[in-house]
């Protein structure tokens, strides 16, 4: 730890927070990379980390609508793959995800309105 990173005392909330986010990265892609940059510090979250969130919690509540939107009765199927691959990289492992999306059918993007 250096001299300016405090670690959290409780860090539930910032856990929950982080893996609603996650969650969220389905339909907005956006938010994709911030939200895996701090989903790598659930172990030790530091202040620093907890505003990060609290900054893409205030973008998530200024840009409602933004993302993939689907019809209720829409014949469009979301299918998605992921896969963990394992890096040796000099003395340490190093894990690279690769998410694939594919899509057919009716699609909305953004804030279109109808």
């Amino acid at each position: 730890m250096t001299r300016f990173q405090v670690y959290l005392q409780d860090a539930n909330q910032y856990r929950r927070l982080v893996g609603k986010f996650l969650y969220l990265t389905i339909t907005r892609l956006d938010v994709n990379y911030v939200v895996q940059l701090l989903s790598q510090f659930l172990q030790n979250p530091t202040s620093e980390h907890m505003k990060a969130t609290l900054n893409v919690l205030r973008y998530l509540k200024s840009a409602p609508g933004q993302g993939i939107l689907m019809a209720y009765a829409s014949t469009a199927q979301l299918t998605t793959f992921v896969t963990l691959t394992r890096l040796a990289l000099q003395t340490r492992g190093d894990v690279l995800q690769a998410i694939v999306f594919f899509l057919a059918g009716d699609l909305s993007l953004g804030n279109q309105k109808s």
